[in-house]
């Protein structure tokens, strides 16, 4: 959040000079005054989040989750440039496209939660599908 709240101070500083050159050179109030209000409001926000930085419990959390490879990600790539496609040559491919994007996000979705439901009964740090599958059924069983 550093990085963010960094990014938003650089853009209220941004902002709030453009909005006085603007004011000062075109004459024009309208322009200037929608300048300075972003710049107060990336102001603003960048004071939230270093206030939320600071706010933030600074230990790492105790599980940590490792997801093995999967190909939903390859799924999701084809179905965007099916999408892709659609917008050029005509909604029905875009439909399609659209459907395949949902399916590869349930399955995906479906396959991660049922990985964390197995983590977070047994406790085990998941460090690979084989691995935990293995640890968790010796603890279950045993």
């Amino acid at each position: 959040m550093k990085t963010v709240s960094t990014i938003c101070f650089g853009l209220a500083i941004f902002l709030g000079v453009a909005g006085l050159i603007y004011l000062f050179t075109a004459h024009e109030y309208a322009g200037a005054t929608e300048l300075l209000i972003a710049s107060v409001t990336f102001a603003f926000l960048g004071l939230m989040l270093r206030v939320a930085e600071r706010r933030a419990p600074t230990e790492a959390a105790e599980e940590e989750l490792h997801i093995g490879p999967t190909i939903w990600p390859l799924g999701f790539a084809a179905s965007g440039a099916v999408v892709a496609i659609g917008l050029i040559v005509g909604p029905a491919i875009l439909v399609l496209g659209a459907v395949a994007c949902a399916v590869c996000a349930a399955v995906s979705n479906a396959t991660n939660a049922s990985k964390r439901i197995v983590t977070r009964r047994s406790g085990v740090r998941m460090k690979g599908n084989c691995e935990s599958a293995i640890i968790w059924a010796s603890r279950s069983l045993g």
